[in-house]
């Protein structure tokens, strides 16, 4: 099987966005805000995470399987694995150099950090466990001031005036934290253990995928090395020895924690994705083309995400191993008779069988797939499936009608900052403010009546990111 290998020349891509990264990153986002809206515990388990099955809701590890919840975390992640080369290639073509990147990256790791403490700390439960009306305003507040901080503004405008909106933002994130009284008795409000976990995992695999990335970025094989490494350790860990020590050694834990990096088990395979869409972007298609091809890989990824998470959800591993196997061949055979496919496409769609198989077979492993704790199976097959997604939207951007009907996810992935912190604080001050919250909890509305409020709360989301995102105004790290 013949993956494709990124050459130096394919590094000379433009710096435009690639639609399916943000389709994939917006589709995580508005995942992430429904599933935590959703009623608690009243709908049926595959719209909750396996392993908090209702309608107890308490979390069990023994339970194993996937659900549409499940994919969120790993999309997130695998959108900032691809989006590496995405955004350094072109900064390394006019640098000739990674040297002149460093603070760019250090300074990206930093304002991530420090987005994951100050989301944690500035969310509503956070400023009083028991809100009331000025606990919503404060919410507010700190969502608007949140968006000054990070926001990036249009180069149109002076450089004064957009370091006078970040800095305003600044001052007052600093100035809550200073003031607001800690809760858990810490005597430094800061540096303490309440951090959002999506958002440090993030900042953490963000800065070791960028320097592997940067350090490999002519050698994937080094790359794949790296990963089988990775993988080695991961299952080591489990054993007395040294790996199971550094695996646990975090002598500053507020900052960087060796655990996070398994996560590199999904990001750096992503970098892989991330060269072959620059490589498909880079392709000229030829005149003759293979009908229906586009098609039948399109359906094949969208069956192989739907068909296996279910399999794996009800326990049919059979099932599960048998639509890994048949939706693979079907998406390698078509790859290699299909004359207008991009080397960058081919060697795609064949990551993405390769490693779905994988991950189904592991499955017995560890007491079957589970997110909490990850395991192998979960790292292999959600990867395999975040490529299948992929693919399926690069395919289906190409068509302008289906690429405006997608464009509110689209416009949503390229905020996910501003989605991020509209989940946390913008709309639950608002529904409760506007007393729309209110409203609803006297109606006695019906489990699947709340699952189309949640709905509406994750559509607020939505229109926040977009409405941004059309004016240009982008949250960045």
């Amino acid at each position: 099987m013949r993956v494709y290998q990124p050459r130096t020349e394919y590094s000379k891509a433009s710096n435009s966005r690639i639609a399916s990264i943000d389709m994939l990153r917006g589709l995580a986002i508005l995942g992430i805000a429904l599933s935590g809206v959703l009623p608690w515990g009243t709908l049926p388990a595959w719209m909750y995470h396996a392993q908090l099955p209702p309608p107890e809701m308490k979390f069990n590890a023994e339970v194993p399987g996937i659900t549409w919840v499940d994919w969120v975390f790993p999309f997130f992640l695998f959108a900032l694995g691809a989006a590496i080369p995405l955004n350094l290639s072109k900064k390394l073509e006019q640098a000739k150099s990674w040297k002149p990147l460093i603070p760019d990256i250090l300074r990206r790791y930093g304002l991530l950090l420090a987005f994951a403490y100050l989301s944690q700390h500035l969310r509503p439960l956070s400023i009083n466990s028991s809100p009331d009306q000025s606990t919503w305003m404060l919410a507010l507040l700190f969502f608007f001031a949140t968006f000054l901080a990070f926001v990036r503004l249009p180069i149109s405008w002076s450089a004064s005036h957009r370091n006078c909106f970040n800095l305003t933002g600044w001052m007052i994130l600093i100035a809550a934290l200073i003031s607001l009284p800690a809760q858990d008795d810490q005597v430094f409000y800061f540096l303490n253990t309440r951090v959002d976990i999506i958002l440090f995992v993030l900042a953490n695999v963000s800065l070791s995928g960028t320097i592997i990335w940067i350090m490999t970025r002519n050698s994937p094989q080094t790359r794949w090395a790296i990963t089988a490494i990775i993988t080695a350790a991961f299952i080591a860990k489990g054993f007395d020895g040294p790996i199971k020590e550094l695996w646990n050694f975090n002598p500053i834990p507020w900052f960087w924690q060796n655990e996070f990096h398994k996560y590199l088990l999904i990001v750096l395979p992503a970098t892989i994705c991330g060269e072959a869409l620059l490589n498909h972007s880079n392709f000229k298609e030829p005149i003759e083309h293979t009908p229906g091809a586009e098609w039948t890989v399109t359906v094949t990824a969208i069956f192989s995400l739907l068909s296996i998470t279910a399999a794996l959800f009800l326990r049919e591993i059979e099932f599960a191993l048998f639509c890994a196997i048949i939706t693979g061949a079907l998406g390698s055979l078509i790859a290699s008779r299909a004359c207008h496919f991009s080397p960058g496409m081919k060697s795609m769609i064949r990551l993405a069988a390769l490693l779905v198989i994988i991950g189904v077979i592991l499955d017995p492993t560890a007491g079957g797939i589970k997110k909490d704790p990850a395991n192998l199976s979960y790292f292999f097959t959600l990867t395999g499936l975040a490529f299948w997604l992929t693919i399926a939207f690069t395919n289906l951007s190409k068509y302008r009608f289906i690429e405006r009907a997608l464009s509110p996810l689209t416009l949503t992935g390229m905020n996910p900052l501003l989605g991020y912190v509209a989940i946390t604080n913008f709309v639950p001050a608002v529904i409760r403010l506007t007393q729309i919250h209110s409203w609803v909890g006297n109606h006695g509305w019906t489990p699947w009546q709340l699952a189309a409020y949640g709905l509406f709360q994750t559509v607020i989301v939505a229109l926040v990111c977009i409405i941004a995102s059309r004016s240009r105004l982008f949250l960045r790290a």
